[in-house]
Order: structure tokens, then sequence, then C-alpha cells
């Protein structure tokens, strides 16, 4: 009777006597606050058990195989997800894999939050969040790192001091929690070479460190429009790509014969025993250990031509190559000696391009003997620079500059930060870097407010002045002030009201620059203003950043390939003139572009026409250049 008015509080109206029902009514009020009190224990501990796995505290272990672990976040942790989503997809498709891919993200869920995009779509991905200190090997024991594919430590600091600090740290704690025959490969991000060099001494631990190229991404793509979609071509997992291959089969055949048989493919050179060669000669001789560069689809030429294969069986029988067809080699509006007279007159028919380069109808670099209209070409390459906004790393931006910049160039910063600090910082570099003072550039500091008309008024004016007969081309770049890797989208409108505003103020003076662009670091943002504004330029570093460790991740040799593409001291992409290679107006097929930029020690890669971006043309495509439009080449100087 007891337990029936407790399991059921109507129970007490069938009693009879008043004590009788006093008592049912007693134990029925029991039995509800029993089992409200049940209820909301319950509720409590599984709300809890929630808060919990959402904020990435839970403590057990992971019991994953073949994950993907990611310490710490930045701005460009959003475009690296996306890649390794892009990435498993088509290791799906080969075969290579099977199912979605595990990633854990080890930072706080709240950062993740604001850090990526709220409705990002990740099909290829199951996310996880764990939260712990970087710096404990009991942390990473837990995310069970001896049995994940792939191990990235991001630097998530303000100071790159700090940060390289706290990488060194974490990459200690990891190499104590399994041993160095269970690790996997670890990517890790450092500010400067100095620390991947030291990354890369901790023998216990297979790291392969990538050094934050911010800067000279920024300084590249401020001078040439359209090559940041170059980049973001090449380093996404989709499209036009660098590809890495292995043929064998092709052994001992001269490298200007393998470019002449790929047709749908661009190559771009090789690697040879780590070391990467960009243009190698044509008579340099591929041995069965190289790997070729080659730019095209992605997960395409998984086989060499079969003209190619049957050529280096007859090499290496000894049968010989025979005779090889000869080459057209367009002549070009510049770059030749003047008074150079050829059979036709608009090509060169030769044997091979060595017998090409002997007959010095090129001219030298550094030649004396230069045409006056490759005079005239160069002395138009004077220009000035106009930065708005400042941030520490803007002084490594100015050397990359400095380097590249020909003599003459000016350079002028508008910011708030005084001009003392700015000096003083550029002097530390310049004692980083072994110098008293810069070769190229001659720097102007003004002081005042990116965002007041008023300052930017100024500024412009003062570029557009003339300097001596020639005008000066100018360049004019807001910077995104502060943490490149943690500002968020205040900075970004910061950046884009500043250039749309200097934009209106050369329209309202009559100033044409050759370029304004800003340094976004959320690219829909950029994309929103594109739509309202065709000629709103942006650089989104971060993005291009993400790009670049997602690529590493997924083929360790990038990383090499990828460091020599984004200094200036060697091989670098740019946009150069077509009439270096051609004339204007003529129809030239982008083989014997090919032909003539291998004639310059360079590989060229793709045109850019009417702002568009084309790269890997067939050979046989041709195209009629005009003004204002660009050859893509890989180049050590520009």
């Amino acid at each position: 009777a007891s337990w029936s008015c407790v399991a059921a509080s109507s129970t007490h109206t069938k009693e009879s006597h008043v004590y009788g029902r006093m008592l049912a009514l007693s134990l029925s009020l029991g039995g509800l606050l029993s089992y409200s009190i049940l209820c909301g224990t319950v509720s409590a501990a599984m709300r809890a058990r929630l808060e919990m796995l959402q904020s990435g505290r839970d403590v057990r272990p992971v019991i994953e195989t073949g994950h993907v672990v990611v310490a710490g976040k930045n701005a460009h942790l959003t475009s690296l997800l996306r890649q390794l989503d892009r990435a498993r997809l088509y290791a799906r498709l080969d075969g290579r894999a099977s199912g979605k891919q595990t990633v854990i993200l080890l930072c706080p869920i709240d950062e993740v939050k604001r850090t990526m995009a709220p409705k990002m779509d990740l099909p290829e991905l199951n996310m996880l969040v764990r939260h712990g200190d970087f710096s404990s090997k009991e942390t990473f024991k837990r995310m069970a790192v001896g049995r994940a594919e792939k191990v990235v430590l991001l630097s998530d600091h303000d100071d790159p001091h700090r940060a390289d600090a706290n990488i060194l740290s974490s990459l200690l704690a990891l190499s104590a929690a399994e041993e160095a025959t269970c690790l996997p490969q670890v990517v890790v991000e450092v500010s400067k070479p100095s620390s991947a060099r030291l990354m890369g001494g901790i023998t216990e631990v297979q790291a392969e460190p990538v050094v934050d190229m911010t800067n000279r991404l920024l300084a590249q793509c401020m001078r040439q429009c359209g090559l940041t979609k170059i980049y973001r071509k090449l380093m996404r997992h989709t499209g036009t790509i660098i590809n890495l291959r292995n043929f064998p089969e092709i052994a001992d055949l001269p490298m200007g014969v393998i470019r002449r048989e790929f047709d749908d493919a661009v190559v771009l050179g090789l690697i040879r025993e780590g070391k990467v060669m960009f243009s190698p000669s044509n008579k340099e001789v591929y041995r069965s250990t190289d790997e070729l560069m080659i730019i095209a689809n992605k997960h395409t030429h998984r086989a060499p031509p079969p003209t190619l294969v049957e050529m280096g069986e007859k090499v290496r029988s000894g049968s010989g190559l025979g005779e090889q067809p000869k080459i057209r080699i367009p002549v070009p509006e510049f770059g030749f000696k003047e008074g150079h007279v050829v059979g036709d007159p608009a090509y060169e028919i030769v044997r091979d391009v060595e017998s090409f380069m002997s007959s010095k109808s090129l001219i030298q670099k550094g030649s004396s003997s230069d045409s006056v209209k490759q005079k005239s070409f160069q002395e138009h390459n004077t220009e000035r620079i106009v930065i708005c906004g400042w941030r520490v790393g803007v002084a490594e931006t100015i050397f990359e500059l400095d380097m590249v910049c020909p003599k003459g160039c000016e350079l002028i910063i508008l910011a708030e930060t005084p001009i003392k600090e700015r000096e003083l910082v550029l002097q530390r570099k310049l004692l980083s870097y072994g110098k008293e003072k810069m070769k190229n550039l001659r720097i102007v500091h003004v002081e005042g407010n990116p965002c007041s008309r008023t300052d930017v008024t100024n500024v412009m004016t003062l570029a557009a002045s003339k300097s001596g007969k020639v005008p000066k081309v100018m360049n004019v770049v807001v910077v995104a002030e502060g943490n490149v890797q943690k500002i968020g989208s205040s900075a970004d409108k910061r950046s884009i009201f500043s250039a749309l505003m200097a934009e209106d103020i050369c329209n309202e003076h009559n100033i044409t620059p050759k370029s304004i662009v800003a340094e976004i670091i959320n690219r829909k943002l950029g994309q929103q203003v594109r739509k309202t504004h065709k000629h709103f330029g942006y650089i989104s570093t971060m993005e291009l950043m993400g790009l670049y460790i997602s690529q590493v991740i997924e083929h360790p040799q990038m990383n090499a390939i990828w460091s020599e593409l984004l200094r200036f001291s060697g091989n670098s992409i740019y946009i150069k003139d077509p009439r270096l290679y051609t004339r204007i107006g003529r129809p030239t097929t982008f083989g014997e572009l090919v032909n003539a930029a291998n004639a310059r020690g360079e590989c060229a890669i793709g045109w850019r026409t009417n702002g568009r971006t084309h790269l890997n043309p067939k050979q046989s495509e041709a195209i009629v250049f005009k003004e204002g439009d660009g050859l893509i080449v890989v180049s050590t100087e520009q």
C-alpha cells in the first residue's frame, strides 16, 4: 500500500479514514519529490557531461587510429581544414583511403567557434575537440599520437619568439609521449628559418618545419596583380597543382626531350636526392630515382607518355634518340640586340635551345649593349610603394622588397605607430641581416591614421608627384595591423575601409595607381567587397599559409618546393611582360613560349589576360598578347 502511494499519487483518494488519507498523501508527495530529485540529478549529470565534451575537457584517451592531430589555432586554421577535407575526398576516390578522416583539434572549443566559420561544411572529416597543456606529454598520450597519421603544431601566440618557444616545448613533450619509432611525421609552423633549423635538429621526432611566409607573400603579391590567384590555384587540392611523379621508365632521357613530350602538362623541374632543381638544363639527364615536378590537374599523369617510354627503351638499349626535330623560338620585342637579323621575322628555327643561346642573339643580363627599348622598359619599372598601416612583421616585408625593387624606388609608410619606433624595428632588422642601409629602397615615414581622409590624401598626393622625366609607378597596399595570427573581422573592416577610401581619393585627384590592395584575413569579406567594387584587390595571406601547410601535410616534399618559390633569393613566380618572349599582336603557341622562356633559363607555366589567369595551357594552344597581358614564369630574376 505504501509503495502504491509513492508510485501513484491518486492512491490516497481511495482511503476511507482520515489518518489513512493523510499518510497516503504524505507518501505521494514524498514520491513526487524523490522522482523530481532523481530526474534533476540525472539531467544535471548529462548536461555536465555534454558541456565537458563540447569544451574539449574530456580526459579519456582517444581510441582512434590513423587520425590527424592539430594542436593550436590561428587565422589560417579554417583554410587548412578545408584543404584536409578535399585531400581526403581525393584519397577516397583514388582508393587510397576509405571512410572519413578523424581530425582532433587540441584547443578550447570557444576559440574554435570564434576562428572557424559557423557553417563550414567538412563532409569528409570527423571533428573532435580536446583541451590540454601543449607542453605536457600526458596531453599527447591522450591524443594517441603513436597511432596518428600526422601531427600538426600551429603557431598561436602574438610574439613570434614566444610562439617558437611554445612550439619547441610542445615538440619536446611530443617526443617524450611515445617512442621515436612510433611517432608519425610532425609538421611544425615556426616564425623564422633559424627556428626551423632548431626544430629539425630534434632527432627523436620526424619534424617538418614550415616557416611562416606571411610577410614574404605580402611582399610578392603587393607588386604583382594576380599573383595571389596564381598561388591559390597551385596550392589548392583541386584543379591545376604541382604533382610529383617518379617515372623509372624514362630514365637516361635528357630533360629537353621530356619537356617536349608532355603536351598537356608543364615540367617545372625535378627533385634529386632531396634537392629541388627548377628549370634544369635541356641536357640534364633524368635519373630513375628523380621525381618530376609537373604542373597539371591533380591525380593525372600517373604514367609517362608512351613516346617517352619508347625513347627511354631505345636509349638504354644503346640505339640512341636519333635526330631530334627542330624547335621554333619566337623573336621577342625586347631582349635581343639591336640589328639582329633572322630569316623569319617572327621566329628562329633551331636544333636546340643551347645553340640558340650560344648564338649570342639574346642580350646578356647586365649587358651594356641593351637596346633603347629595353632601357625604357626597365626605367618604367621604377616605382613608389605606399604602405598604410604597421606591424612588426612589415619590417621583413620591407627587406624582401629591397631585394627585388629597382634602385631608386621609394617606400612611403603611413601609420599611427611613432616614427622612432618604426625606425628602431628597421634598424634591428638591418643588424640581423648584416647590413648598414637599404640597397634599393628609400623609405619615407609619415605619422598619421590610415583611416583618416586628410592623412591618406596627403600621402597619395605625395606619392603621385613626378620624379625626373619618367613618372614613378605607384602601388598602394593596406596591411592588417596587429597580430595576423589572431586578428579578425575588425581589422579586416579597417583595412577594407582604408583601401576603398584610398581608391576614392585617387579618383577625386585624378591619380592613377597601378594597384590598390588590402591584406585580408577573412577572404569572404574580400569577395563581398569585390561584388560592388570590381577593381578592389585583396591579399589573403593567412589563407595562402593554410594552403601551404595543408600541402606539406599531404606531401612533405612540397615544403622544399614552396620554400624556394616564396623567397626572392631563389626561383620565384613572376608575371612578366610578354614582349620579352614574343611580339604583341602576333599569334604564339604556348609551346613556343615555353621554348622562349627556356632560352632565358626560365619556365613558362601559363599566362594572364584580361585579368584572368590560365595555368598549364596545351602546348598547341595559341594566344595573341596585347598591352597589359603577362606571361607567368618561374625565374630567378624579375
